[in-house]
């Protein structure tokens, strides 16, 4: 194992504090390392230390800047900042080389639904369901782009689909679609159980 994966090893399981030594450490005797940046990134993001997690992704996007993993994460920093303009472009940066990188797309397709832009996040969900028809996260996300875009029918059918129904989410987003389709005494039935 090398140490890299060691220090990522330490982050995935939480040792915040001495993972982010360790890479500083690295980083100090391999300043041309775009994986060690990268993962300082993502360990400043953990932290909430969103200024030195931007700092450090945006390091490793001038040593490698083709690589969608870490224009994904340049994304998320974004969006956690608040820019959603700039997480957008860093999103589809990543899948202007990968087009078919599935974190991305599903960033960016929960991103429309957060920027209200459903109609974009359809075709996308359309995709990540088709090749990942038993997921339930883009199931949902599907049907909420659907009943966002007025297609409270559509939505319905998706929701249908899904496995687990008898979550809170899954519960609310059918109470609503079922609102929107003017089906009050069912959807009130359904409010009271939560």
């Amino acid at each position: 194992m090398s140490e890299l994966e060691d220090i990522y090893a330490l982050f995935q399981n939480g040792a915040l504090d001495e993972a982010l030594s360790a890479i500083e450490n690295l980083l100090w005797t391999d300043q041309n390392n775009a994986k060690a940046f990268h993962l300082a990134s993502l360990i400043y993001k953990e932290q909430n230390n969103l200024g030195q997690a931007h700092r450090y992704v945006t390091q490793s996007l001038q040593i490698n800047p083709d690589d969608p993993e870490v224009l994904n994460t340049m994304g998320n920093v974004f969006q956690d900042i608040g820019d959603l303009a700039k997480s957008r472009m860093a999103y589809e940066a990543s899948l202007a080389i990968k087009s078919d990188y599935e974190a991305a797309l599903k960033n960016l397709a929960f991103l429309h639904l957060k920027a209200n832009h459903p109609l974009a996040a359809i075709d996308i969900f359309e995709t990540l369901t088709a090749s990942h028809p038993n997921d339930e996260t883009y199931r949902m996300g599907y049907a909420m782009a659907l009943k966002d875009s007025e297609q409270a029918k559509r939505a319905l059918e998706q929701l249908d689909s899904c496995k687990t129904q008898d979550t809170y989410e899954h519960m609310w987003l059918r109470a609503t679609t079922l609102f929107d389709l003017g089906q009050y005494e069912e959807a009130v039935c359904l409010r009271l159980k939560l």
